[in-house]
């Protein structure tokens, strides 16, 4: 694009140096277009079983290495503290339980 060219064509934007800069962009693409990679797949959400065993594995600490990236990957974040609350709710009333029952006798 020549400076003359340049000067007596309207501007494309305000500001715009498309044509001065990049002209290469100017001229059509002999490239077609990139398809979007591909994105991996989402995993499931895990249900209510497999949310009450990693919390009770978590509880009391044996839980395996592959099981906790299997857990990562399909337990949601809410999921995981909802399960807590409730796991935590469990302990404390079977732990008020069992000392009402000892001191019961």
């Amino acid at each position: 694009m020549g400076l003359m060219q340049a000067l007596s064509s309207p501007p494309a934007r305000r500001g715009s140096l498309a044509g001065v800069c990049y002209p290469a962009r100017m001229q059509n693409d002999s490239h077609p277009p990139q398809p979007p990679p591909e994105q991996p797949p989402r995993s499931r959400r895990a249900g209510p079983l497999a949310v009450a065993r990693a919390v009770a594995g978590s509880f009391l600490g044996i839980r395996k290495a592959r099981d906790l990236d299997a857990d990562a990957s399909s337990i949601t974040p809410a999921q995981a503290i909802i399960g807590g609350l409730i796991g935590a709710a469990v302990l404390i009333a079977s732990l008020l339980g069992l000392v009402m029952f000892i001191t019961r006798g």
